[in-house]
């Protein structure tokens, strides 16, 4: 039996329409499995994100970005609060007051809204019981069912405080000890630094009386002369007892722009005399015109006396003793240079190395607790500077330091 030429056409779109549906179908079970397995993944995602979040190690929250409601913390809060889901949930951060200082929780939270996120911002929290803990708060925007929310993780550094508020009580404890050995000894050449002025004072007085009972009440030109000479001898022990005072206090202060030559200078004032007395021939090679150092005096002159005390003792029984000091600037590099330079016993290579370590020396027991080149290393380092030492074994050493000059300058 022959078909029609329109029932063929009917057949023929008939079976166009069944193709179509066919494909469409098929794009639909694609869609629909593809979406099924989106979901699972991001089931599983949510899953896993909840367990990491729930069993980190680290106090989390999650609060709303527009006024700051909690939503979820996990269990390391709950317990570093000592608080209970339902009193945390549904409060907003202003409520809870974890922030120890209400101004720094307005601050803290000021700057999140402002930046959106924050990266290891140091700030002291406050417990249910009044415990105040060093953190580093950081927090970050996170999607949860098409809203955004802040994540925040709150890591205790107090261990870590506690270290370096040590580390830095153990500082300025080797600091003092080595001001002190410093102060001990140098006292001989203080000493005989005072005793020569008081002498000549008390010499002068005596020739003043002497003069006086043969001038009939009237001054002569020498009574006049040996006036003087008072004054300068004691301004002399004024000075060198009002720097003994300064360079024996805590050194708090805070850096200004100074001048190295003044600094150097100074040192020299506390520690001349017993470089003359040692018999060492000591040379001083300043640049002019050199530029100031952002610095801490007190500090520098304590790096400067310590290297110059190792030199003095390591020119001991040595012939032609020599001390060198020289101090250049260098305009390319910004900084100044400063060498400490001596003739000495020199060091053995095996222990270049370790000079700057705390307790090491290499002095015979008892003539050294190895605190002052650790401590000058430590200033040194505070002042954004290099110190390096070079040395032959009983040919000499040589300590150079580098400094920046100051900003200003």
């Amino acid at each position: 039996m022959y078909k029609t030429k329109h029932e063929n056409n009917l057949l023929e779109k008939k079976s166009k329409s069944v193709d179509q549906l066919n494909k469409i179908t098929a794009i639909l079970h694609e869609e629909v499995n593809f979406r099924r397995e989106a979901q699972d993944e991001l089931q599983l995602s949510e899953a896993k994100f909840a367990s990491a979040f729930q069993h980190n190690s680290n106090p989390m929250m999650i609060f709303t970005v527009n006024n700051h409601t909690l939503t979820d913390v996990n269990t390391s809060f709950l317990r570093l609060f000592g608080l209970k889901a339902d009193e945390v949930t549904g409060s907003s951060l202003d409520q809870l007051n974890i922030i120890h200082d209400h101004d720094e929780n307005i601050n803290v939270l000021t700057k999140l809204d402002k930046e959106g996120s924050l990266r290891n911002y140091e700030v002291m929290i406050k417990t249910n019981d009044h415990k105040k803990i060093y953190t580093l708060l950081s927090v970050d925007k996170i999607d949860i069912n098409d809203a955004t929310y802040y994540l925040a993780s709150i890591k205790d550094i107090s261990e870590y405080k506690i270290m370096e508020l040590e580390r830095k009580t153990f500082q300025i404890n080797m600091l003092s000890n080595s001001k002190l050995t410093t102060l001990g000894e140098m006292s001989s050449g203080i000493a005989y630094e005072i005793e020569q002025p008081l002498a000549n004072i008390n010499s002068t007085i005596n020739s003043l009386i002497t003069c006086a009972k043969t001038t009939d009440g009237l001054l002569s030109n020498t009574i006049v002369r040996q006036l003087e000479e008072i004054t300068i001898y004691s301004q002399k022990i004024s000075k060198i007892l009002n720097h003994l005072i300064a360079f024996g206090s805590q050194s708090g202060i805070k850096p200004v722009d100074s001048s190295l030559q003044k600094i150097l200078n100074d040192t020299l004032l506390l520690m001349q005399e017993r470089i003359k007395m040692e018999g060492i021939d000591l040379n001083i090679l300043i640049q002019d015109n050199l530029p100031l150092i952002h610095a801490n005096p007190n500090k520098l002159e304590q790096v400067f006396i310590n290297l110059i005390t190792n030199s003095i003792e390591a020119l001991k029984d040595r012939e032609n003793p020599q001390i060198t000091i020289s101090i250049n600037y260098y305009p390319n590099g910004k900084s100044i240079s400063i060498k400490i330079m001596d003739n000495g016993i020199g060091i053995k290579k095996i222990c270049l190395d370790k000079i700057f370590e705390p307790f090491y020396t290499t002095k015979t027991s008892g003539n050294g607790n190895g605190f002052g080149l650790a401590i000058s290393y430590g200033i040194i380092n505070e002042h954004l500077g290099t110190i390096y030492c070079e040395s032959e074994y009983n040919l000499g050493t040589t300590f150079t330091i580098h400094l920046p000059i100051s900003e200003k300058t």
